[in-house]
């Protein structure tokens, strides 16, 4: 069996620095959500919110694009940490008087987000290989699971304590510092690829020539919707702190759920074998259509717990297997250094821009979490998780 831990110390730095970056993002997708809520009650104002910030994140992302793949990768991740930490700063600021200005806040969150992820999926294809690219999304999987293990209770502790009477303040002024951290860690060596200019409409026509990419293309749509949609990552905290009404109670839960899994990614990366990939694809898929309908059926506390606790582990399969199949079919291209690039804009407009977004926009009419139409909604998501599985299970082509 060929062993998948060849990773540059390029790379695992990269890794490091990225999870900082998660640590900070964290602190907004819980705890700023959340203040929303808390203040307005009302989910569609939660939807808005994240519907701007995606959009602009998408647009950001393309718009930078071109810039990226002159070779300027570490100058746009540098801008873009700097910001972030800007706009955390002036929220931390702004305190309560933040909610009058959750818009202008969401474009400049997602603004500076777009610039840094096409930054960092250009360093991560360019500082791994086929042969390597599970262990590193095992890891990239694994250090993300300690940081929801850590970042959700550590921010509603700070909350709860309010010292100086920050109140939510306080996660964004934390948020600030490791922005900043993180653009001094992830400072790797690394020789930019300089290509021509962006060529997205030539590239995107070479790739929906190919069923393989087209299909995982738009599993990644599909996947935004249900797995990775406005659920799992936003609803899902909220449903829990209506009950405990307190966010140290929401930080232990999300990081108890993060406990739970902390060893399966790096494992499952490290140990399962690429042709095992499908079988433990439709295994995970199954179980995570299963656990929507359960949720829609049996809304209540532990069921939220029971669903928080279970998609953690059945999601590191998930994760890895598409990723590794995504960013492998690249290779498939002919000249596919001249289209890396617009192979990974192309996947962000079909996952956030399309998928992502329209997770919230089924939200828009949803007021109240009683809402039947929320209930609806979760009894559709098996569908499309069992649509996004059976999509990557028809992938032909050899990933590695």
């Amino acid at each position: 069996m060929k062993q998948d831990n060849a990773i540059v110390p390029a790379a695992r730095r990269l890794l490091f620095a990225h999870n900082l970056f998660r640590g900070a993002r964290l602190f907004f997708e819980i705890f700023l959500n959340i203040f929303i809520w808390k203040l307005t009650n009302d989910i569609s104002v939660v939807a808005w919110f994240n519907i701007i910030y995606l959009a602009t994140h998408t647009i950001s992302f393309h718009g930078f694009a071109n810039i990226a793949k002159r070779g300027n990768v570490h100058v746009l991740r540098s801008l873009a940490l700097f910001g972030l930490a800007v706009v955390y700063l002036v929220t931390f600021l702004l305190a309560e008087n933040a909610l009058r200005y959750i818009f202008p806040l969401a474009v400049g969150i997602g603004f500076f987000n777009g610039i840094y992820w096409i930054s960092y999926h250009i360093l991560r294809f360019d500082l791994t290989e086929q042969n390597n690219r599970g262990n590193y999304s095992g890891l990239e999987k694994g250090l993300k699971t300690f940081v929801d293990l850590v970042i959700p209770i550590f921010g509603g502790a700070l909350i709860s304590l309010n010292a100086f009477n920050f109140g939510y303040g306080s996660v964004f002024l934390a948020g600030s510092i490791l922005f900043l951290v993180a653009f001094f860690v992830g400072n790797v060596r690394y020789s930019p690829k300089v290509s021509a200019h962006l060529h997205v409409k030539r590239s995107f026509s070479l790739m929906w020539e190919k069923t393989d990419i087209r299909k995982s293309i738009v599993a990644g749509l599909l996947g935004n919707v249900s797995r990775g949609g406005a659920i799992v990552t936003h609803i899902l905290p909220i449903f829990i702190f209506s009950v405990t009404q307190d966010e140290f109670a929401l930080g232990g839960w999300l990081s108890f759920f993060s406990l739970v899994v902390i060893a399966c990614s790096y494992l499952f990366g490290k140990f399962v074998r690429y042709g095992n990939y499908m079988h433990w694809l439709l295994i995970a898929g199954g179980l995570y259509a299963v656990l929507f309908a359960l949720l829609g059926a049996f809304p209540s506390f532990w069921m939220y717990i029971l669903f928080g606790t279970l998609v953690q582990v059945i999601s590191v399969p998930l994760y890895i297997v598409k990723r590794v199949i995504s960013d492998n079919l690249i290779h498939t291209i002919d000249h596919y250094h001249d289209h890396r690039i617009e192979y990974i804009v192309v996947w962000e407009w079909f996952s956030i821009g399309i998928g992502r977004v329209a997770s919230f926009v089924v939200l828009l009419g949803v007021i109240g979490l009683g809402d039947e139409l929320l209930r609806y909604i979760l009894f559709l998501m098996p569908l499309v998780v069992l649509a996004d599985v059976l999509l990557i299970r028809s992938i032909k082509a050899k990933i590695v």
